[in-house]
C-alpha cells in the first residue's frame, strides 16, 4: 500500500496558522476524527499531548509523528500539517516545522508502526524535506508523498527500529580516551571500526570491568577475599598502556537493514546480546539495542 493512499486533502493542512503543537494536533484530530464529539476529541488531543511530554516524537530535523491507539475506530488514519511558522515543541525542545499524526485501532499496534516507519523512510529524503515547506496546497504535497515511492511494509524490519550511531571508537583509541567516551555514551557498549571504517568489534562496560579484576578472579572460592586487593588496581596501571583493540570483543552480532525484527530479536534472546549492529554494503548504518524494541515497539 503507497504511504501517499492514507492521506485525503481535508485531512493535509499547509501554511496553518497554529502556534502550538498543541492547536496543531487539535486541528488534526478534528479533521480525521470528524464523527467524534467535542470532548471525545479534546480527551485525544490531551492522550497524545501527554505521551509527548514524555516521549517527544521527533524525527529528523523539526518533524513531530505524533501517534496514538484508539479504541472506537476502525482503521488507522493519518493527516498533516506544515505550520505557517515554525512552532515549538513542549518537551523536545525543538522548532518543528513538520507534524504528521497518526491514529490506529487500539489491536492494530503493528499497522501503525509500519505506518511511522513509512513516514520515517520519506523523511530520508532530502529532497522530499527541502521542498515540502514550499508547496501551497494540499493536493500538491500528497502528490510529493505519491511521487517519492515510499510504501507502507507489511512488516518491520531492521532498518524500521534501529537507532542513529554515536561516534566510533578506533582500534588504536586509547583505554582512557575509550572509558570517557563509554561514560559519555547513552549505552553500555560502542562499535569499534577498523581504518577502513569497517565494523571491526566493540568494546564494553564489561571488557573494562574485567581488566580492572585479578585475572586468577573465578578460581577464588571466597568473594569476601577480594577484599584484600585495591579496588581496580589493574585497571589504573594499565589505563595508559593499553588500546581499544587488546580489549575489544570481536564476534559482534550484525545484521542487514531488511532483517525482520522478529529475527533481530531472536538473536539477541539467543544470544543475550544487548546490541546488533546494522550494515549496510558493510558500512555500519545504525545500531538496535534491546531497549530499542520497548522505545520502538512495544511503547512507541
Amino acid at each position: 500500500m503507497k504511504l501517499s493512499s492514507l492521506f485525503e486533502e481535508d485531512h493535509v493542512l499547509v501554511q496553518f496558522g497554529g502556534e502550538s503543537l498543541e492547536e496543531v494536533i487539535r486541528a488534526l484530530v478534528e479533521r480525521v476524527c470528524s464523527e467524534l464529539g467535542e470532548n471525545e476529541a479534546g480527551a485525544i488531543v490531551n492522550r497524545i499531548m501527554a505521551h509527548e511530554s514524555r516521549h517527544a516524537s521527533i524525527v529528523g530535523e523539526g518533524v513531530c509523528l505524533a501517534h496514538c491507539r484508539l479504541e472506537g475506530i476502525s482503521r488507522a488514519r493519518a493527516a498533516l500539517a506544515v505550520p505557517e511558522k515554525m512552532i515549538a515543541h513542549p518537551a523536545g525542545g525543538q522548532e518543528l516545522k513538520m507534524v504528521f499524526l497518526i491514529l490506529a485501532p487500539q489491536n492494530q499496534n503493528t499497522a501503525m508502526l509500519q505506518t511511522l516507519a513509512a513516514i520515517a523512510r520519506l523523511l530520508s529524503s532530502k529532497a522530499f524535506v527541502s521542498t515540502v515547506t514550499g508547496v501551497r496546497s494540499p493536493s500538491r504535497l500528497i502528490r510529493l508523498i505519491e511521487e517519492s515511492g515510499v510504501e507502507v511494509k507489511g512488516s518491520l524490519c531492521a532498518a524500521d527500529i534501529m537507532e542513529p550511531l554515536e561516534p566510533s571508537l578506533r582500534l588504536d583509541t586509547s583505554l582512557a580516551d575509550a572509558v570517557d567516551a563509554l561514560v559519555a555514551s547513552r549505552d553500555e557498549g560502542l562499535q569499534v571500526v577498523d581504518d577502513k571504517g569497517k565494523l571491526a568489534g566493540e568494546i564494553t562496560t564489561r571488557e573494562v570491568l574485567i581488566l580492572g579484576m585479578p585475572k586468577y578472579m573465578d578460581l577464588l572460592s571466597n568473594p569476601e577475599m577480594l577484599n584484600a586487593f585495591e579496588p581496580f588496581e589493574n585497571y589504573f596501571l594499565k589505563e595508559h598502556k593499553l588500546h581499544v583493540r587488546d580489549i575489544c570483543r570481536r564476534d559482534f552480532v550484525a545484521v542487514t537493514p531488511s532483517t525482520p525484527i522478529v529475527s533481530v530479536a531472536h538473536q539477541m534472546i539467543t544470544e543475550n546480546r544487548r546490541r546488533v549492529y546494522v550494515l549496510d554494503d558493510e558500512k555500519i548504518v545504525g545500531v538496535i539495542y534491546r531497549k530499542s524494541f520497548l522505545t520502538r515497539v512495544m511503547n512507541p
